[in-house]
């Protein structure tokens, strides 16, 4: 949990960070902590944790390195358990030449789920923005 650790840790600090002003505000106008959290707190982290998220989501799908020290070898271990997208990707691209197409269709499928991730990642960024200007 240390190597995933340092990895997220410059997210966290923003999400820690940001908010500090409305929350004097909130306390100002006199809102307990419940009211606080959920309509001052909550909707300014919104954008961050969504994007928290969704970076987290694509480091692990392109976690390459730890995996490959813990077990060892490219396959992941004797029955794959520490296999990952990336380095079947490499397993069926780099390591065997003869089957670098599949690979190759790997490494689309990795982009095409990033992609999609960042999407939706975009618009539940942009209906919550959006929520609470009307």
């Amino acid at each position: 949990m240390s190597c995933g650790r340092s990895r997220s840790t410059d997210i966290e600090e923003v999400g820690r960070r940001s908010g500090g002003t409305a929350i004097s505000a909130g306390r100002v106008d006199g809102a307990n902590r419940w009211r606080q959290f959920w309509t001052v707190t909550l909707p300014l982290l919104r954008p961050t944790l969504i994007f928290a998220v969704i970076l987290s989501t694509i480091g692990g799908i392109q976690l390459f390195t730890e995996p490959l020290i813990f077990a060892g070898n490219i396959l992941g271990g004797n029955t794959r358990q520490f296999q990952t997208v990336a380095m079947y990707m490499f397993e069926k691209g780099i390591d065997n030449p003869d089957t670098a197409g599949y690979g190759a269709a790997v490494a689309w499928a990795i982009f095409v789920l990033i992609i999609l991730i960042s999407l939706l990642n975009f618009l539940l960024v942009r209906r919550s923005v959006r929520g609470e200007s009307q």
